[in-house]
C-alpha cells in the first residue's frame, strides 16, 4: 500500500474512490465504528470507518477505501501516518516556510539539524542552505552551525546516559 501519493479529495471525487485508494483528511467526530470526515472542499461526510484510539477530532489523517458500491456507501480504515513520513512532511514545510527548496540534501541536512538539538527555525534553515555551497557533508555543515548557535536549554540535546563516578 503507497502511502506516498495520497491526496486531498473534493467530495465529487470522493465517490469515484476505488477500494484500495488511499485519500487525507481531517476528522471531524468519532463515533463506535463511525467517522465523520472533513473533505478538501469543505463538505462532510459520516463512513462506517476502523478509527485508531490515538485518532483525534480536528487532526488530519489517511484513509484507505475497503468498500465503496457507487451509491454512496463508503467502508474506510484508517491508516497509520508513519512518523517519518510526518517528518518529512514537517521538514519539507519547514523549508518551504524559510525559502529553501526542499531537495533530497536540504531534508538530509534538516534531520540531522534536528539530531543535533538544532532549532529548525527559518535563520538556521537558510545558514545552513548557504552553508552547503560551500561545504560537502553534512556534519561540516553541522559543525559550523553549533559553533555559531549558542548553546541554551532549549536547543541542547538530552544525554544519551548518565554516567556517574562514585568514586570517593
Amino acid at each position: 500500500m503507497e502511502l506516498y501519493g495520497y491526496k486531498t479529495v473534493a467530495k465529487r471525487r470522493f465517490y469515484e474512490l476505488k477500494q484500495g485508494e488511499i485519500f487525507k483528511a481531517t476528522i471531524h467526530d468519532i463515533r463506535p465504528n463511525e467517522v465523520t470526515i472533513r473533505l478538501g472542499g469543505g463538505e462532510l461526510y459520516t463512513a462506517r470507518s476502523y478509527v485508531l484510539p490515538e485518532a483525534r477530532i480536528g487532526e488530519e489523517s489517511l484513509f484507505c477505501v475497503q468498500e465503496n458500491d457507487l451509491e454512496g456507501r463508503i467502508v474506510l480504515k484508517m491508516v497509520k501516518i508513519d512518523s517519518e513520513l510526518r517528518k518529512t512532511k514537517m521538514l519539507t514545510e519547514a523549508l518551504i516556510n524559510a525559502g529553501v527548496a526542499p531537495t533530497d540534501k536540504m531534508l538530509e541536512l534538516a534531520r540531522a539539524i534536528i539530531n543535533n538539538g538544532l532549532p529548525v527555525d527559518t535563520p538556521t534553515l537558510q545558514k545552513a542552505a548557504a552553508l552547503t555551497a560551500d561545504e560537502d557533508s553534512a556534519e561540516d555543515i553541522i559543525s559550523f552551525l553549533l559553533k555559531n548557535i549558542p548553546a541554551v536549554q532549549k536547543n541542547v540535546p538530552p544525554p544519551e546516559r548518565f554516567s556517574f563516578d562514585m568514586r570517593v
